[in-house]
């Protein structure tokens, strides 16, 4: 009886514990279903993985938990470590700044990269010179810079008139002088020729260039100038884009001006420089001050957003889908893995009881007889 007892104790235990998870489907002999099939958890899986579902949303990876994690101090140097580490292994390779492009985007192209740029560009001033192309220059432009052109004005009369004083005096505005003089004089008759001859083409140049510098140097002239530069800049501020771009002919700037900005700010040799080379004199500001605060701010930024984050993540349903779809062999293996011990330990408990039970029939039935 003690034998026998224990037996089935032990079994019973032993089959209460496969019965958890076996069968895992249910089993029919004909129309009839056996009962206690599937298994218990097998059959109550779709509640278990609600439950689960909810414990994991509620109370494990909650928004206030992820919110506070990503808010620590260790944390945020941890992260920024492994990103100063990725920089350093990036710098020992050689790495490119289009290799790290590529690694994101495969497809990237340099070529494309500009065309886009420059699109882009070309759009926005088209979309100013839409919005603005009634406006008077005087209105586009700061209040300081007209008034700084204007003030310039007289050195620029100054710097002008002693370029053309310059050019009079060097050989080959004599030259020019001489040619145009020469061919004066030849359609003023008998009279000009006999002044050319008279004097020849270097002469015509001696005697008329210091009459030209005495009228440049003339202050009257200077005022003069200057009044003409100040009368041009008023009429030129005071035009709209408009009739400016059609005295131009409609010549197209933002196309030309967009290429001279992508061409100006060279692109292609950006991408084609080894990091270590580009950042050489702010690697040091970069890994010590500009990672730090820039983890800092973007991980102030996630936790501001981390419940949107986590509705949009869905982890209810993520987390109720993956137990749904969850081998239930797998989970089985996974948990008499970790509870192998306390599984046998209540199998030998029921064959103890078994057993004992046994043995007390037996006393019971010695009695007896």
């Amino acid at each position: 009886m003690i034998i026998i007892g224990a037996l089935i104790g032990g079994m019973t235990n032993f089959l209460a514990i496969k019965m958890l998870f076996r069968p895992y489907e249910a089993v029919y002999i004909g129309k009839f279903k056996l009962p206690f099939t599937p298994g218990l958890i097998p059959k109550r899986r779709s509640e278990l993985a609600e439950q689960l579902g909810r414990v994991v949303t509620d109370y494990l990876v909650t928004s206030d938990a992820l919110e506070q994690k990503v808010l620590e101090p260790q944390f945020q140097r941890k992260m920024t470590d492994l990103i100063n580490q990725q920089i350093d292994h990036a710098i020992k390779e050689g790495y490119t700044v289009e290799d790290l492009i590529k690694k994101v985007h495969p497809d990237f192209n340099v070529k494309q990269l500009e065309s886009n740029i420059e699109n882009t560009i070309t759009s926005k001033l088209n979309y100013l010179y839409e919005r603005h192309k009634h406006l008077a220059i005087q209105e586009l432009l700061p209040m300081d810079v007209d008034k700084k052109i204007e003030n310039q004005l007289p050195e620029f009369t100054t710097y002008l008139i002693t370029q053309i004083e310059q050019y009079l005096t060097s050989d080959e505005g004599q030259r020019k002088i001489s040619e145009s003089a020469s061919k004066f004089l030849q359609t003023q008759g008998f009279l000009g020729n006999m002044v050319s001859s008279y004097l020849g083409e270097d002469g015509l140049a001696e005697k008329i260039t210091p009459a030209i510098k005495m009228f440049l140097s003339s202050e009257e002239t200077q005022i003069s100038i200057e009044k003409l530069l100040e009368n041009e800049w008023n009429k030129f501020k005071n035009k709209d884009l408009y009739t400016l771009r059609e005295q131009l002919n409609g010549i197209n700037f933002e196309d030309h001006l967009a290429q001279i900005i992508v061409k100006e700010i060279k692109i292609y040799d950006y991408l084609k420089q080894p990091i270590g080379e580009l950042f050489y004199n702010h690697l040091a500001k970069l890994k010590g001050d500009w990672i730090p605060k820039i983890v800092e701010q973007l991980f102030q930024k996630l936790s501001s957003q981390m419940s949107t984050l986590l509705e949009q993540l869905n982890l209810y349903g993520l987390v109720k889908q993956e137990v749904e779809t969850f081998d239930v062999s797998r989970i089985e293996k996974l948990v008499l893995e970790i509870t192998k011990r306390e599984m046998n330990m209540i199998t030998y408990l029921g064959a103890l009881l078994g057993g004992m039970i046994g043995l007390i029939q037996g006393v019971i039935v010695l009695m007896i007889t």
